[in-house]
């Protein structure tokens, strides 16, 4: 397993116990990176291939109809709390383009958000750094939203999260954040 050096300012955990009316007021401050894991997935048989990538989606793991809902409610939540959104973007993986289309209603690929394990070592290591550098130096007076998968976010921050679980993270200029609590759908 590929391991980037911890970016977090503050090690890899969260800080203290963050209850979810801080890092909901968090993100209405704004200026916060939010760093999404897709919606929950179809499995069994036919349910595609989760390392494929595939733009008609034919072939790839999908959202399930639960996956899809998850990240409708939190584009209801973002909305609800009146969650200032600057920028989404998105690994090209059809999975994360729908959570985050159904979430925010618009993103952007970015390929450096795209499936860690599917890339040879080293250019996953360039990209996690990548975001790590976006994170830290944001500084947007809204949030910024990365959809991406579980292995790139391990490798970015070293937390795992659930599906449709979310870091909410302080730039902290450089490639280093803080990481303030964990959204969970």
């Amino acid at each position: 397993m590929l391991l980037v050096a911890c970016q977090t300012t503050s090690g890899p955990g969260v800080r203290g116990d963050v209850d979810d009316a801080a890092v909901w007021a968090a993100l209405e401050a704004g200026g916060k990176v939010v760093l999404f894991r897709h919606g929950e997935v179809e499995r069994g048989p036919g349910a595609g291939d989760s390392l494929v990538r595939d733009e008609s989606c034919a072939r790839e793991r999908n959202l399930s109809s639960f996956g899809r809902r998850q990240f409708t409610r939190l584009g209801e939540a973002f909305a609800a709390r009146g969650i200032r959104v600057d920028e989404v973007l998105a690994s090209p993986f059809c999975r994360t383009r729908q959570s985050a289309e159904l979430g925010f209603g618009r993103f952007e690929v970015r390929e450096f958000l795209s499936l860690a394990e599917i890339l040879p070592e080293s250019e996953a290591q360039d990209a996690a750094l990548e975001a790590a550098d976006l994170i830290g130096n944001y500084a947007g007076e809204g949030n910024l939203v990365l959809v991406t998968h579980e292995p790139n976010i391990v490798l970015i921050a070293q937390k795992a999260v659930g599906f449709a679980h979310a870091l909410v993270l302080e730039p902290q200029g450089g490639p280093f954040f803080e990481v303030i609590g964990v959204l969970r759908p």
